[in-house]
């Protein structure tokens, strides 16, 4: 692909060899009925299954479809941060291997990206939660608008992203607290931030894992790591130091796609 496509898609994958392959040709289909431009960009991160070598395979027939490789686990983190680094397109937006959401609704993303920097989709229920799981999420969601004042609905499932706005952050999360350290932050600096409904759907295949007690534990100890630090940095007023690297967060206009 020799020009900029409009999107990036971002699928981190670990271990999802029984339905990366559908998952690929799924949001291939989807985004070829949109008036935009396109890549997949599938972040394997250690995969001790057949994972990256189905997404090869796949890649050498589908010029949309790239795949990065970790040569081990390095979690979900720096699976995003890869996919920062490397995507093409003007926007990007995470969906995970096992979709998560009515792919007939990325329509909603893209229309949305002409007004904003960050569309955060706002997810329909989770009916397939274990108590443990929404005892977590639940919890999350209130602890950062308590600490941070944010005023959205959800902050971790599927978002878009500006990418010119996100390479300009320094980014200090390693676990899954990345995205939310990316709202904040962007937030702060003056980021346009709109929502989204989209309707959730359950995983179908694998196994999810971000409910473990030891991510859980990483992501409760970033997030009081990273709170006091922006705490401190707001009240000395030395935010530019801990969020930029060299230049403001929104040098780049809201436009839509190409047509």
């Amino acid at each position: 692909m020799s020009h900029q496509p409009y999107l990036t898609v971002l699928i981190p994958a670990y271990n999802e060899e029984s339905g990366i392959a559908v998952a690929i040709t799924s949001i291939s289909e989807r985004l070829a009925r949109l008036p935009l431009d396109f890549e997949i960009l599938v972040v394997d991160d250690g995969s001790h299954d057949q994972t990256a070598a189905i997404v090869a395979a796949l890649a050498a027939a589908d010029p949309h479809l790239r795949l990065e490789r970790h040569s081990r686990n390095l979690g979900i983190g720096a699976g995003i941060q890869t996919g920062i680094r490397t995507a093409r397109g003007q926007f990007m937006i995470f969906i995970p291997a096992d979709l998560g959401m009515d792919l007939e609704q990325l329509h909603r993303y893209i229309e949305a990206s002409t007004r904003a920097d960050i569309v955060l989709g706002n997810r329909s229920d989770r009916h397939d939660y274990t108590l443990w799981r929404k005892v977590v999420s639940v919890s999350n969601i209130l602890l950062l608008k308590l600490l941070f004042g944010l005023k959205q609905h959800q902050f971790a499932y599927i978002n878009l992203y500006r990418l010119s706005v996100m390479r300009r952050i320094r980014i200090e999360s390693r676990s899954v607290f990345l995205s939310h350290e990316l709202i904040i932050k962007a937030r702060d600096l003056g980021a346009r931030l709109e929502e989204v409904h989209v309707d959730y759907v359950p995983r179908q295949t694998g196994r999810a894992t971000g409910a473990r007690m030891s991510r859980v534990v990483q992501a409760a100890w970033e997030t009081w790591a990273f709170w006091i630090k922006w705490l401190y940095r707001t009240v000395t007023h030395q935010r530019s130091k801990g969020y930029l690297d060299d230049s403001p967060a929104s040098g780049e206009s809201a436009g839509g796609p190409p047509r």
